[in-house]
């Protein structure tokens, strides 16, 4: 009978430990994922407000044998699928230009049509 009502505790115990764990997975997952959200909402809020601004810190970023150079940046995109129109854009690798245009549009695809 003592027996019987010691494992039950034990049980119950081991029961109640693996529910905290996985309460606890679940609320870190939750809190990696809503940081997660908030980066890509002032990342797409910086890219639509201010492109050029934008680029330049993150081309300051790239490593320094990587170099992207233009002489304008407009946004003619939405909030959710910014199209980036460049003018005059030069992309060089180890000083090797990889990429050269007048013009040139890149698009990011965020929420379905």
């Amino acid at each position: 009978m003592a027996a019987n009502i010691f494992w039950n505790a034990l049980h119950k115990k081991k029961t109640d430990l693996i529910l905290f764990k996985m309460k606890k997975i679940i609320i870190h997952f939750l809190f990696v994922a809503s940081c997660l959200s908030w980066v890509l909402f002032f990342l797409l809020s910086f890219i639509f407000f201010s492109p050029n601004q934008t680029l330049q810190v993150l081309n300051n970023y790239l490593p320094s044998t990587y170099d992207l150079q233009y002489s304008e940046v407009v946004n003619n995109g939405s909030f959710l699928n910014p199209i980036l129109e460049f003018s005059n854009i030069s992309i060089q690798i180890n000083d090797a230009q990889v990429f050269s245009a007048n013009k040139s549009h890149y698009g990011f695809l965020i929420s379905p049509p």
